[in-house]
């Protein structure tokens, strides 16, 4: 019926989903693999065997496969073998000695990006920072309307694993900020609406040139990305783990930023 064949899809969709966001790539591989393990599930389910034994069974197959993977798999070392496969994976020759550059530029550590041009030439650039994958929390922080974007230079910024329940909280911050004129980026575990659109005001009235993001990640990895946020910016992470409380935050535990593209 049509609302199994949803379920299904849905399903489907969200093993390509994880996919791509964890190895980007593979998602037509996560998808027949998906398959192939829902009809075989069914299967057996309809033979008689039961689902919790049939769970199992997938997730101790699953293990003995990336066991065997991880045996066989080559790391790859060489510039010959890295232009190889940028060439066979981008289907170009011309792309592949490129991603070859950028590799060669950020280190294998770095973050590799590819996007559609807006010009003519395929172009190589490299920024030099951080990049996470989270958007400004209102459209009134935008100040550059031609790419509703946030573009602040000189920039402060606070790093928090708190989630901001009340503008009291940080108001004396604010004020501090306020006095000495610069921009300020906020990075938290989340906000309550209430502190977003009393910031959004700020900004709207010109009193702050302020900007709010969610911090990237979830959990313990969370916590590692606002480590690095707050080493690159020179900030202090202000953390729940080491008790430390938002209304106790001076002008001295922030960080500072040359550039900021939200």
């Amino acid at each position: 019926t049509e609302p199994f064949q949803n379920m299904g899809a849905q399903l489907l969709r969200e093993a390509a989903t994880k996919t791509n966001d964890n190895a980007g790539d593979g998602t037509t591989t996560a998808i027949v693999l998906a398959q192939s393990m829902i009809q075989k599930g069914f299967k057996f389910i309809n033979s008689g065997a039961q689902s919790v034994l049939v769970k199992k069974g997938i997730l101790k197959a699953s293990q003995k496969v990336i066991e065997q993977i991880l045996e066989k798999s080559k790391p790859i070392s060489t510039q010959e073998e890295i232009s190889n496969i940028a060439t066979l994976s981008s289907g170009s020759k011309e792309i592949g000695e490129i991603i070859v550059s950028a590799i060669n530029k950020v280190t294998k550590k770095g973050i590799i990006s590819i996007g559609e041009s807006k010009g003519l030439e395929t172009e190589l650039e490299v920024v030099e920072g951080m990049q996470y994958d989270k958007g400004y929390l209102s459209s009134i922080f935008v100040n550059k309307l031609t790419n509703m974007s946030v573009e602040f230079e000189r920039t402060l910024i606070l790093v928090t694993d708190h989630k901001i329940n009340n503008i009291n909280e940080i108001n004396h911050l604010l004020e501090e900020v306020k006095a000495k004129s610069q921009p300020l980026l906020i990075i938290a575990n989340s906000f309550d609406n209430d502190v977003i659109n009393i910031l959004a005001l700020n900004k709207f009235h010109g009193i702050l040139n302020i900007a709010a993001t969610e911090a990237p990640g979830f959990g313990d990895n969370q916590k590692e990305l606002l480590k690095d946020i707050a080493i690159l910016t020179k900030a202090n992470f202000i953390s729940k783990d080491l008790d430390m409380q938002l209304q106790n935050i001076k002008i001295e535990d922030l960080g500072q930023i040359k550039k900021v593209i939200i």
